[in-house]
């Protein structure tokens, strides 16, 4: 059996031009910088629910994709009874 994925996309996309920044536009201007050969090579995110970090981090992945990095979103809350 092989498995097919489908065609499937968010509603609206994801990016650093529909986030409203606010306070962390620090925070996004650091994330651009991993994708243009910045030293930099990692950065930690945290924050409570609601601030932002899920659209920043798919965000990322939608920019690292068109410059051709391979990247991916994985939600960690889909991995909390896997050990």
């Amino acid at each position: 059996m092989k498995q097919l994925p489908l065609p499937i996309q968010p509603a609206t996309r994801t990016g650093f031009d529909n986030y409203v920044a606010g306070c962390n536009h620090t925070l996004v201007a650091s994330l651009r910088e991993l994708l243009s050969g910045s030293p930099e090579q990692q950065i930690y995110l945290w924050s409570d629910k609601l601030l932002g970090i899920t659209h920043l981090l798919q965000a990322l992945c939608h920019e690292a994709s068109e410059k051709g990095f391979r990247s991916a979103y994985l939600p960690l809350n889909s991995f909390v009874d896997r050990s």
